[in-house]
């Protein structure tokens, strides 16, 4: 089952179906490594958008987020996740905005339950599929709430860009920030 919803240096072909034109993308971070440990709280409400533009002629489905986590980091099992998507078509301009419109009803909320440990990365599988509009952004909000944990991650400290949005007075505004995160988006690119 498909659900309708209406830029980030990837790494793509890492699957290609050859007959049916179709690709798996890896968008955010695609391994454990880097020259230093960091970590993120667990903090409720934390988010990370990440962008995507599907080639012409083409549609792209979200099929699963995860992280990449260090060894011993028991406290990313048992984090809870939601995932919303944006369509940023009407977005002129390139740090910050309000131009955004949301296109699922609600968040789609992954628990712990929905996620396997593969290669140093804890895979969250989306219960259906999300076909993406020409231009997204796809956010991972943390939704549980222990600020107390660590997330321990490796990575360089200027990573590739990524959204998030914070309040600003009555409204919302996204800001585009060029800091590592450990989070990734895989979503698969089908040719018409």
């Amino acid at each position: 089952m498909l659900l309708v919803a209406g830029a980030l240096t990837a790494q793509a072909a890492e699957t290609t179906d050859a007959g049916c034109n179709r690709e798996t993308v890896t968008v955010g971070a695609t391994s454990n490594s880097g020259m230093m440990d960091c970590f993120i709280t667990g903090e409720k409400g934390q988010n990370w958008g990440y962008e995507i533009h599907t080639p012409a002629n083409s549609t792209a489905s979200l099929d699963k987020i995860g992280l990449c986590i260090s060894n011993g980091n028991e406290a990313a099992t048992s984090l809870r996740l939601s995932v919303n998507v944006y369509d940023m078509s009407g977005f002129k301009g390139d740090k910050t905005t309000d131009a955004f419109k949301c296109v699922l009803d609600t968040p789609v909320t992954l628990d712990s339950h929905a996620a396997s440990a593969v290669d140093g990365k804890l895979v969250y599988t989306l219960p259906d599929s999300i076909v993406l509009p020409d231009d997204a952004v796809v956010e991972i909000t943390i939704v549980s709430d222990d600020s107390n944990a660590r997330l321990w991650y490796d990575c360089n400290i200027m990573g590739e860009s990524t959204w998030t949005h914070v309040a600003d007075g009555d409204s919302t505004v996204w800001m585009k920030t060029p800091f590592a995160s450990p989070f990734f988006v895989q979503y698969t690119v089908t040719a018409q």
